[in-house]
């Protein structure tokens, strides 16, 4: 269908009309048919958005139950996905296989190798885009109709709407050429010149894309080398498997060894060039689409020009690469790490992890540092905060800090503080999440805790000063003079306070001296504080064993040096410290003894 410019000239702009807010109506975009030169033909419909009802997959789910009958050495997990798969460790090799029936064919309690999504009948059908609106200097005309009958008359559209180039693109590549395609678009289906509507919206984001059939990322146009990448990926992708708490080999892998850290990839040159241009895009550097990634169910796809992969496939191959650092290429390491806020599960995480893991993604308005994680934040926090877009964002800063205190009871926000990059016009203690902060004193990989998580207790009135009430507990004895950095690290650092002289007796809490250690070197990261990991996690009494028997020395249990190396996550860079009261924990570099 072809358009004069002189036609083109006398049509009026789009223009919104209100969403009925009290029936939850919400925006769909409708694609008409096309091929790939054809201008872009749009009906924007009002539809009444069913929020109590919406597809999703199950998130959370009860293992005990196909933990029954495990032989030794298996494990049970649940997969990013939602699916059940049994794990063996052999503690000889350390090599891993899964299954993703039940080890015992007597006990019929099989895994579930594909999630199931369930949607209503009479739902409102779409797919959701997530792209990024890059600049708006290359702008093509899209044109809107009143409605399909006017569409379908081959007439003139009443209106149009300015796109901006990288969207324009996506959609002449999303079109059918014979059959309408129904999306929900955040540019077009939000009317983004209404700050009102705008707040609204943002605040419903998580049930959008939740509800979305799939959610269809739109990387760009691509390149020559798209192809190349797209199947290395999908190869790497369908080799293994994750949960919450690491990777595994997929139960119909080809290549068993490749989930492994230390496994080299047999990959040429032109291969990783290939993998660099496919995740060297802005669209892994955004703040917005990480909730839009991390809410879409496993239906979801990547499109790159004409090659597409699944997202369950790239998330997979991009979180095996992460955990090979030392044979990655550094280029690529670098952006496969500013992807980790997609890639690594965010759902039903804490609003510190989030704003942590979130921490480099950019995003063109300082308070969408909050707004834009909004989805992917607990319940109990986004029901008491109101995107607020014509206030200062240093106030949204502000609520969110004295929010999240109230109802965790803990300062864990005091870590984004900084003396150096403060929130102009804000009293220091309000945390400035615009900034990636350099580690201060009260942060590194979180805030660190002496031992255990305390409540605690402030007031505060409307205005610059938070009141917190401080105890004094103990005084700083002596600090270990290294930091731990390495497993032959926790092992010396038991003759830091003389093990193998008062293994005997008994710690200040009445528990065994050991015990205590034990407890405090590895940050209570054990089973017995975190039940749901299974065996995934040290217990106490591997924790001991590991120490007492393998001081500086080859592990040779290969299933207890991988949880290890887990346990390094959480402790790396931390102190052990004494008081003068017979106490201990662990420390930042700053710490002194006398203090």
């Amino acid at each position: 269908m072809m358009i004069s410019k002189t036609t083109v000239n006398k049509m009026a702009p789009y223009v919104y009309s209100q969403l009925d807010n009290q029936k939850q109506e919400i925006r769909v975009l409708t694609l008409l048919p096309g091929s790939f030169e054809d201008p872009i033909r749009l009906v924007i419909s009002h539809e009444v958005f069913d929020q109590a009802d919406y597809g999703r997959e199950q998130s959370s789910i009860d293992l005990s139950q196909y933990r029954v009958g495990l032989p030794p050495n298996w494990d049970v997990l649940a997969t990013l996905e939602g699916r059940i798969v049994y794990n063996f460790a052999d503690p000889q090799t350390g090599h891993e296989h899964s299954s993703w029936t039940h080890p015992d064919p007597g006990l019929k309690m099989g895994g579930s190798e594909n999630p199931n999504i369930h949607f209503k009948e009479d739902k409102v059908i779409y797919e959701a885009l997530s792209y990024t609106w890059g600049h708006g200097k290359n702008l093509q005309t899209a044109y809107v109709y009143s409605s399909f009958a006017e569409a379908q008359g081959n007439t003139v559209s009443s209106a149009t709407m300015e796109l901006r180039d990288n969207l324009a693109c996506a959609l002449k590549h999303l079109r059918y050429l014979d059959k309408k395609r129904r999306l929900w678009v955040d540019a077009l289906c939000i009317n983004q010149s209404d700050d009102i509507e705008r707040e609204f919206q943002v605040s419903r984001m998580d049930r959008v894309y939740i509800s979305a059939v799939r959610v269809i990322v739109w990387l760009g146009p691509g390149s020559e080398s798209t192809q190349l990448a797209v199947s290395t990926l999908s190869h790497l992708g369908r080799q293994i498997e994750v949960s919450r708490w690491g990777s595994m080999p997929s139960p119909s892998c080809a290549e068993p060894s490749w989930y492994h850290t230390g496994s080299v990839l047999p990959y040429n040159d032109q291969a990783w060039r290939a993998i660099y241009e496919f995740i060297n895009v802005s669209w892994f550097e955004r703040l917005w689409v990480i909730q839009e990634i991390q809410l879409a169910n496993s239906n979801s796809v990547v499109l790159c020009g004409a090659h597409e992969i699944s997202w369950r496939l790239l998330r997979r191959s991009l979180l095996c690469l992460s955990m090979k650092r030392a044979i990655i290429p550094e280029n690529i390491m670098q952006c496969i790490l500013k992807s980790l806020s997609l890639t690594l599960p965010s759902r039903e995480q804490t609003l510190q992890t989030s704003l942590y893991q979130s921490r480099f993604a950019l995003c063109s308005k300082p308070v969408d540092k909050i707004y834009g994680i909004l989805g992917i934040s607990p319940p109990r926090f986004v029901r008491q905060l109101v995107p607020d877009y014509r206030a200062y964002y240093g106030e949204a800063y502000k609520t969110a800090f004295l929010e999240h205190a109230k109802i965790v009871c803990r300062f864990e926000l005091f870590g984004w503080c900084s003396l150096s990059q403060p929130v102009m016009k804000m009293p220091t203690w309000v945390p400035n999440f615009s900034k990636v902060c350099a580690p201060c004193p009260l942060q590194n990989r979180g805030i660190c805790y002496a031992s255990g998580f305390s409540r605690c207790h402030y007031s505060y009135k409307p205005g610059k000063v938070l009141n917190v009430l401080g105890l004094r507990i103990a005084t700083v004895a002596a600090v270990s003079q290294s930091a731990i950095e390495s497993f032959t690290d926790l092992f010396n650092i038991f003759n830091f306070i003389q093990v193998e002289e008062n293994k005997n007796n008994r710690y200040g809490t009445g528990q065994p001296l050991l015990d205590a250690i034990a407890s405090t070197l590895s940050c209570c990261f054990l089973s017995e504080r975190f039940p749901s990991m299974g065996t995934s996690v040290l217990s106490l009494e591997e924790l001991k064993n590991a120490i007492m028997t393998h001081p500086g020395s080859v592990i040779k249990d290969k299933v207890v040096e991988q949880k290890l190396k887990s346990l390094m996550l959480h402790v790396e860079g931390r102190r052990l410290f004494t008081t003068k009261e017979g106490l201990m924990g662990l420390c930042q570099d700053c710490a002194l003894p006398g203090k």
